[in-house]
């Protein structure tokens, strides 16, 4: 089983003329215990790529995350869970604290 799937990821900035394609039809896995590197071009995608594994899904930013992955199976998806991104299994407590991730967690799901 995969700890990371990406599945044709998009992230958009903006609307309209304004509009940012920061991501685009990204995919990728990340099997557990292995070690990943992001390499690309300034303004390739990267950051947003690691914000996204990384979750910033604070409480204070987005509110109780627990209590939306139970509205999630509520719903009927089959899996919802958030991953504490710094457990080990993507990285270390240290190298979290130097990506700005310390705390992070990822939500993944699958209706």
């Amino acid at each position: 089983m995969s700890a990371v799937k990406f599945i044709d990821v998009v992230k958009i900035y903006g609307k309209g003329e304004g509009k940012q394609v920061a991501v685009e039809h990204v995919s990728f896995t990340i099997e557990k215990g292995e070690f990943v590197v992001i390499l690309g071009q300034s303004g390739a995608g990267k950051s947003t790529v690691l914000n996204m594994l990384g979750g910033i899904m604070s409480k204070a930013r987005y509110g109780d995350m627990q209590k939306f992955v139970k509205e999630l199976y509520d719903e009927g998806y089959e899996i919802a869970e958030l991953i504490d991104t710094t457990d080990g299994t993507f990285m270390s407590k240290v190298e979290a604290k130097m990506l700005g991730l310390s705390g992070s967690s990822l939500l993944v799901g699958r209706k």
